[in-house]
């Protein structure tokens, strides 16, 4: 054997000794029994580093049998090894990397981390879940490993790994990293469906990175990063129960439990809007996402201005001076928030006889801040209107924000069917959009052109025109064709009725006005009928407003069955919903009501107050010349 050079080797345990190179200081005997503990069961995970001190007891070093081992680096682990195995220690051999160079032993005490063979990652794993088995606490387990907390407690995130996620990372078939990302995942089922596909695309042209891999596993989870999750706050989301995960690898938390965030985020915006209408405003409407300036402008009238402010001097001044240093320097967030404060002081507020008309807008920003967005006077229009249901509120006992979404969808879809049939008033419109004066949200045809979406979030009973096929969204890119000569012959040979049908549909699926009052005109002209393209549903209507609303309509419906209203007031929010739908979609039911031929022709007419049309001025019907 070549005694120049360091190698591992086999030694009996009893010959082995803490040399004094090992100055570390002695660990608590609470740790050493921790750590035997640990090697009885998992085995020594990692070897010692030993040196062949003449001078400690290493004879002639032809004399295998008589050389003592002075161990420089692995103190806890030779004690814990004595500990466990007492006075039968000198039949048990143990791996050590021996040096016989003095500079090379003390380079080994100072530096023992760098210089001890690496342990795999997976033994890791399993030596810490066992510890922690037996009552171990992270900072037990780094004190008896010599290893930081943080990395005990990212080994630990993996004990919850299948033994199939351990086996591939011991094989190096998955990374570290890779075998972190795993433990998104909500199930065993999706750890163990996900690992093969990371194994195959190691072979391929791109391997799954651990970002990848967790975004694929927390499709419907929430970041931290939200403004929901800002506006409510992780203190709120867990007190209500709600879960997160947090990756020690890369500082990536997200939250499981989006429902409960979107329930908690309409809670406190709803609190938030009660505390602006208290400031005097006739109505305050919250919106959950993006503000919807179409709406506003469609129903309401003049932005309210604020009454400018005059600061006092002082204040002036120094607003001034913190203005000029932003334009030059980033502003820590002391200044920030002094100079937005001065800033809104000098906005202005407004007028108090004018807050009592007008309608407020608030929003959620981006860092989970209340927005003020403006506020909007009420259009002049007839008292018989001011109690329309296509006004939006605001107020408690209103319906949910994507419902009047989709309830504007079927407003659309209901005028673009009928102009369907009136290609000669489509160009009409047309001429309009594309000539008159207009403001862009008060063209009739949203021309650039864009299709409009047909298909509600709850489509059932929605029935859309094959006509109108086209103008659902979709991702496939695949089917569109290019602009050739040949497509223009394509087109020229359908001839003229063909072409302008093509054209009066192409520009139908551009309306986008249904819900305006001139809309609303038009579709009363035309006599739509929304009911001809979508039926309220217990999933698409009912089960999505609120309980009292559910006992008006069962009124409006059943006038003259009060006697049966107490028992429906009484019944759970699913059970009125479910009578809701019995009475508009089975026949059967309605025959047992004993209902009358008018009765039912009353109930087949009936719609949402956000899809009533005001009555049609004008002529009756749109007549058209024959094209």
């Amino acid at each position: 054997m070549d005694l120049t050079m360091a190698e591992i080797t086999w030694e009996p345990l009893s010959r082995l000794y803490l040399h004094p190179l090992n100055s570390r200081s002695e660990p608590p005997p609470a740790e050493i029994e921790l750590l035997s503990e640990s090697i009885r069961t998992a085995g020594l995970l990692q070897n010692l580093m030993g040196y062949a001190d003449p001078e400690g007891g290493f004879a002639d070093g032809t004399n295998l049998q008589s050389r003592r081992i002075g161990i420089v680096a692995g103190g806890r682990r030779l004690r814990a090894l004595q500990l466990l195995h007492g006075d039968a220690g000198g039949d048990v051999e143990v791996p050590v990397l021996i040096t016989f160079d003095a500079a090379t032993a003390a380079e080994w005490a100072g530096t023992e981390n760098t210089a001890r063979a690496a342990l795999n990652p997976a033994d890791e794993v399993v030596a810490y879940r066992r510890m922690r088995a037996q009552g171990a606490s992270p900072t037990a387990i780094a004190r008896a490993f010599a290893v930081r907390e943080r990395h005990v407690l990212g080994r630990l995130k993996l004990a919850e790994l299948p033994d199939l996620a351990l086996e591939a990372l011991r094989a190096g078939q998955i990374s570290i990293d890779q075998a972190g990302a795993l433990t998104a995942a909500q199930s065993e089922d999706a750890m163990i469906e996900m690992i093969p596909r990371i194994i195959r695309s190691a072979g391929g042209y791109s391997s799954m990175s651990a970002s990848q891999i967790r975004r694929e596993l927390t499709l419907e989870a929430v970041p931290t990063s939200d403004r929901r999750a800002k506006f409510v706050g992780l203190e709120t989301y867990t007190g209500r129960g709600g879960r997160i995960w947090a990756d020690l690898f890369s500082e990536y938390t997200v939250l499981l439990d989006p429902k409960l965030l979107d329930e908690l985020f309409a809670e406190k915006l709803e609190a938030a809007r009660l505390q602006v209408a208290a400031e005097g405003w006739a109505e305050v409407h919250a919106f959950t996402g993006p503000v919807d300036y179409n709406l506003i402008h469609e129903r309401y009238g003049a932005r309210l201005q604020r009454t400018p402010c005059e600061l006092p001097g002082p204040d002036a001044e120094e607003l001034d001076e913190l203005q000029a240093r932003a334009e030059v320097e980033e502003l820590g967030q002391e200044d920030l928030a002094r100079m937005r404060d001065l800033e809104t002081r000098a906005e202005g507020d407004y007028d108090d006889a004018a807050r009592a008309r007008a309608t407020a807008f608030i929003r959620v920003g981006h860092q989970g801040e209340i927005v003020m967005e403006g506020a909007w006077l009420p259009r002049e229009a007839p008292e018989a209107e001011a109690g329309s249901g296509a006004v939006i509120t605001g107020k408690a006992e209103t319906i949910p924000q994507n419902l009047r979404d989709d309830l504007r969808i079927i407003q659309t879809l209901a005028l673009q069917t009928a102009l369907l049939e009136k290609p000669e008033l489509v160009l009409d419109l047309l001429a309009i959009t594309l000539n008159a004066d207009v403001w862009p949200w008060h063209r009739p045809l949203a021309l650039s052109p864009t299709a409009q979406t047909l298909s509600p979030s709850k489509p059932d009973e929605t029935h859309i025109d094959a006509r109108l096929a086209r103008a659902i969204p979709t991702d496939d890119r695949t089917g569109k064709a290019d602009l050739t000569i040949a497509l223009l012959s394509d087109v020229q040979s359908l001839g003229r009725k063909a072409r302008n049908a093509a054209i009066t549909a192409a520009l139908v699926r551009t309306i986008h006005t249904a819900g305006s009052d001139f809309g609303k005109a038009l579709a009363a002209r035309l006599r739509v009928n929304p009911r001809n393209v979508w039926h309220p549903t217990a999933e698409n209507y009912f089960k999505r407003l609120p309980m009292g609303m559910l006992d008006q309509i069962r009124d409006e419906l059943l006038p003259h069955m009060a006697d049966e209203a107490q028992r429906f007031r009484e019944l759970k929010k699913a059970a009125k919903a479910a009578e809701l739908h019995r009475i508009i979609h089975d026949a059967d039911y309605r025959e047992a009501l004993a209902l009358s031929r008018d009765q039912n022709a009353a109930i087949d007419r009936w719609l949402p107050p956000e899809l009533r049309l005001p009555d049609a001025e004008g002529p009756a019907a749109i007549e058209e010349d024959a094209a």
